[in-house]
């Protein structure tokens, strides 16, 4: 308990015993409401960009469309309903994820029985991008550009699709009927089912073959545009 028996006015009983006058200078500045306070300065305070309304927080942006929305410019947008991270700028907005170049980097996608069901990944190290869906890699395109379809195995084929249960299948559907039984199957409703395009003019071929020894093949084109 303190018991004030003489002394000046505006003055500050310090820990020691002593008294002062207090601090020269005192801090100064308004704000707004929701607006999350800086330093504009060494003893000043000022809005900063961020706004807290206690639901949600804006960046750059006043009324949040989302739990976190983080805006460089107005892009004309509607925000869909109940969204929970927002990026909005009016010209080529970006997410950019940065790391070591012998570094996996990734976007995953869980629930309460799997926390990666899904994702995509991108490996620095081989400069593959994987697509993981139902708890594994589904889809790999490597460093050239090849794709693998249900297999890691993208060297021996531009594009190679495999269903995991001994067979390949490749299914191109413009028709809407969606019955399928051979490994290949093309459905159209257009005049051109097929084009094979040679650009060098020699002759194009369909080939049959057992454990990769050729049996049959029909071919077309060459010197002399005969079927052979």
């Amino acid at each position: 308990q303190f018991i004030k028996t003489s002394g000046t006015s505006s003055q500050y009983l310090m820990a020691d015993g002593s008294t002062s006058t207090g601090p020269t200078a005192g801090v100064d500045g308004t704000g707004t409401a929701n607006k999350v306070a800086k330093f504009s300065d060494s003893d000043t305070i000022t809005d900063s960009i961020i706004t807290d309304d206690g639901t949600s927080v804006g960046i750059g942006v006043s009324g949040s469309s989302a739990k976190l929305h983080v805006k460089a410019s107005n892009s004309g947008a509607s925000a869909v309903a109940n969204g929970t991270f927002i990026i909005e700028a009016g010209s080529a907005p970006s997410i950019q994820i940065l790391s070591a170049n012998t570094q996996t980097q990734f976007i995953k996608f869980g629930d309460a029985q799997d926390g990666d069901a899904g994702g995509i990944s991108y490996s620095h190290s081989t400069n593959e991008m994987k697509l993981r869906t139902n708890g594994g890699d589904k889809i790999t395109i490597d460093s050239d550009g090849q794709m693998g379809v249900g297999t890691t195995d993208t060297a021996s084929y531009g594009f190679s699709i495999n269903t995991g249960d001994g067979t390949e299948r490749f299914v191109i559907d413009s028709t809407g009927v969606g019955t399928f039984n051979g490994a290949m199957t093309i459905e159209s409703n257009t005049d051109t089912i097929l084009k094979l395009n040679n650009s060098d003019n020699g002759p194009q071929y369909v080939t049959f073959s057992r454990s990769n020894d050729r049996h049959a093949y029909f071919g077309f084109g060459g010197s002399s545009d005969n079927f052979t």
